[in-house]
Parts: C-alpha cells; sequence; structure tokens
C-alpha cells in the first residue's frame, strides 16, 4: 500500500476511546457487596438449619428422658408393692416356704453412720498396711471424726 506525503500512516499506539475507570470500579464494587450479602444470608439460613436441628434432637431426647422417668416410677412402684408386708406374706402362703417372721433378737440396730464406719474399717486396713510395710516402726493410727 502506498502512501502519499499528505497522508500519514495510522500510528499503532492509537486505540480507541476507553471508558472511564471509576465505571468498571463501581461495577466491581457492587458486585463484590451483592456477593457478601449472599453469602452471608446463605450462612444466616444455614445457622437456622443447624439450629432447628439442634432443637429437634433436644426434643427427642427430654421425651426420651421423661419416657425412661415414667418407666422407672413404674417399677419402684411396683418393687415396693411387691416388698410391702402383705405381699411378702401372701408369697410365703403362696409358695408353701414356712417362713417365720423375724424376731426382734434377730435385729441388729446400727447407729452411727454406715459410710463412716466403712470409711474407718478402710482407712484403718490402709494404715495397718502402711505400717507393716515400714517393718512396724509406724505405730498405731487411730481416725476418729468429729460429730
Amino acid at each position: 500500500m502506498k502512501i502519499s506525503k499528505t497522508q500519514t500512516a495510522p500510528k499503532r499506539h492509537d486505540r480507541p476511546a476507553a471508558r472511564p475507570a471509576f465505571i468498571s470500579q463501581i461495577l466491581v464494587w457492587s458486585l463484590l457487596i451483592v456477593g457478601i450479602a449472599g453469602a452471608s444470608g446463605v450462612s444466616v439460613v444455614w445457622q437456622r438449619q443447624l439450629i432447628a436441628q439442634t432443637s429437634n434432637r433436644l426434643k427427642t431426647l427430654e421425651n426420651n428422658i421423661a419416657e425412661v422417668q415414667r418407666h422407672q416410677s413404674d417399677i419402684t412402684s411396683e418393687l415396693a408393692a411387691e416388698q410391702s408386708l402383705d405381699a411378702l406374706l401372701r408369697r410365703n402362703a403362696a409358695f408353701s416356704l414356712n417362713l417365720a417372721p423375724i424376731r426382734e433378737q434377730q435385729l441388729i440396730r446400727v447407729t452411727i453412720d454406715p459410710a463412716r464406719r466403712l470409711a474407718t474399717k478402710r482407712n484403718a486396713e490402709t494404715y495397718a498396711t502402711a505400717s507393716a510395710a515400714a517393718g512396724g516402726r509406724g505405730g498405731n493410727y487411730e481416725l476418729r471424726f468429729k460429730n
């Protein structure tokens, strides 16, 4: 192609007119804000779903606990009815066991707290074992409880 002297060749660095930069920035920022708002909305819905599931599980567990407590109270009442004196006498007669009622001489009444008595007994054995391990040099130990 031949170019005349009056005509100039197009320059390679000439570009078509660009749009203003702030319009593309506004577009990017608005898309970013819409994306963040959408993500936060999805997360709120997801959290509510988790709360609803947890609430349903809690309600199911509470119902199960209430059912077990009702069952336990039924068994406790049946057990108390079977351990009454009338029921025991009736069973004795029904099975021909010929068991005699307990007499007062057979009763041993515990006047101290059984937990303390057992703790004293257990600790006495522990201290006796420790004393024997020390070659009997430890002396005697006595436990006393304040009332």
